[in-house]
């Protein structure tokens, strides 16, 4: 447990620049480029949503084979073989996509993309520059799970949070200095790409334990993941037609400047998840082990443990930004324009994402357990179901549809998945889970901003506003601490041990 806290500190440290980048250097993205320029940025996180398909399960695979086989000398020596097959199959892959994206950015421009001021030769030059930046990214993925498998998130982090401020930082300079088009925008980004897929590649290398044999290309190693490998794709293909296909549509339903507004809203929403990963990849390597090791208790212990801590960071910010969303996009972005157009929205999207954040743990728990196919059942039953909403909600109210779809999935997923998984993994835990890691934080961390809104709205200026807002933010979390007892027990022995230290 200790060691899956420093890495979730580390994590946290790490996402936490990530976030402060984004808050930095987006609104500055947006003036510089404007929103219909921006709305390409989008487009672009869509397509690499979109083809995420292809990654086949491999980086989760990889993921979970090394914290499994961590546990004796002789399975990490074996590590260096099933990093290079993956790895190959990763690069051909990465090609392939690069490839495939350049050869119809042309098609992709003049039918998919609608542009207003946008000359049709720079969005066709934008999308060919995507494929470039997808096939120079895809393997980031592989790497990054093979290196928190080895459970070494202190190093990634610091990789990664170099390879933030050059983006943000980079891409400033680029824009002021260079030149404030799109183009420009994504030649920098496929700079930045190629120093991180090489540092973590380099990383994860050097990671692994000294082996006397040459790493090599062996077709026999997948036959020993390819079931597991297999599962995790089919949940991908069914998950990704549930959440990209709404933005999708979008982006040939809307013009580029509209698009850009639900971009805007998407990117805040996203904030979420910069919260969530770093307690799920610190948490599943060990719920992976625990899971092989047998130990019930444990496992139990670390599951519920990581669901609460889930829960408290990532529900009070939800519910602070969802209630306060005019206030926060207008001091965020300072357009009184892109603040009414994206409110709205980012109230909607915001509220699904925390839902979806919380399922983080459930699912990695089914994964860890090797268990992929309730989670590609549900997927599949919504998509049946609910699948046909996207297309009527996004044609009939747009923006606003989409971000309804988005909250109405997340629903079924909190009230369906939980329900069957604990009748077969970690039995007789539903109930705990339910009102204990979710339920009663959540009400903690809704009841607040709730009640807070009213006198944080009859502030007149924005100062006194955000100072409101950080007030009711402290509260918040605080009394959602209080309701999440096996962190609380946590932050209580940390005082302790700090004042200790202190008197001594």
């Amino acid at each position: 447990m200790r060691r899956v806290k420093t890495n979730i500190a580390a994590n946290f440290a790490g996402q936490t620049w990530s976030i402060l980048m984004g808050l930095a250097f987006i609104p500055i993205y947006i003036r510089l480029l404007g929103v219909e320029q921006y709305a390409l940025v989008g487009f672009y996180a869509i397509l690499q949503g979109l083809f995420t398909v292809l990654d086949m399960g491999l980086s989760t695979t990889l993921n979970r084979e090394i914290a499994r086989l961590s546990g004796s000398a002789e399975g990490l020596g074996s590590a260096h073989h099933l990093v290079r097959t993956m790895e190959v199959i990763y690069w051909i892959v990465a090609v392939v996509i690069g490839g495939g994206v350049v050869a119809v950015s042309g098609p992709v421009s003049e039918i998919w993309l609608s542009a207003t001021d946008l000359p049709p030769e720079v969005v066709q030059r934008s999308v060919a520059m995507m494929g470039v930046l997808l096939a120079v990214q895809w393997p980031i993925s592989l790497y990054s799970g093979g290196v928190m498998g080895l459970q070494r998130q202190i190093p990634l982090r610091v990789v990664n949070s170099v390879v933030a401020t050059m983006r943000g930082v980079g891409g400033t300079i680029v824009l002021l200095f260079v030149s404030s088009t799109i183009t420009a925008y994504f030649a920098w980004q496929i700079f930045v790409g190629l120093v991180q897929v090489l540092s973590l590649a380099l990383l994860l290398w050097r990671s692994l334990p000294w082996s006397t044999s040459k790493p090599r290309f062996e077709t026999r190693l997948i036959s020993g993941f390819w079931r597991f490998s297999a599962g995790v794709s089919g949940v991908q293909i069914v998950t990704i037609l549930l959440t990209q296909l709404p933005g999708l549509l979008l982006s040939k339903l809307l013009d580029l400047e509209a698009f850009g507004y639900y971009t805007i809203a998407q990117g805040v929403a996203s904030w979420l998840f910069y919260l969530a990963s770093p307690i799920f990849e610190a948490v599943f390597p060990g719920l992976s082990s625990l899971s092989v090791s047998g130990n019930q208790t444990d496992l139990k212990t670390l599951y519920h443990w990581g669901c609460q801590l889930m829960s408290l960071v990532v529900l009070p910010l939800a519910a602070i930004i969802a209630v306060f969303s005019p206030q926060i996009m207008l001091l965020w972005t300072g357009n009184a324009t892109a603040a009414a157009e994206t409110q709205h929205l980012v109230s909607l999207l915001v509220v699904g994402s925390a839902l979806n954040a919380a399922m983080y743990l459930p699912y990695g728990l089914q994964l860890a357990n090797g268990w992929t196919r309730l989670t590609f059942l549900v997927n599949t039953a919504a998509l049946a179901v609910l699948g046909p909403m996207v297309f009527r909600l996004t044609s009939e109210y747009g923006a606003v549809g989409a971000a309804y779809f988005w909250l109405l999935l997340n629903l079924a997923y909190l009230l369906v998945i939980p329900n069957i998984m604990h009748r077969r993994v970690l039995r007789g835990e539903k109930r705990i889970w339910y009102l204990y890691d979710f339920v009663l934080p959540a009400l903690a961390a809704a009841s607040i901003p709730l009640i807070g809104r009213i006198p944080a709205n009859s502030l007149p200026s924005a100062t006194g506003q955000l100072i409101a807002i950080s007030g009711v933010a402290v509260i918040t979390y605080a009394v959602t601490l209080l309701t999440v007892s096996r962190v609380r027990a946590d932050a209580l022995g940390w005082l302790v041990r700090l004042r200790t230290a202190k008197v001594g």
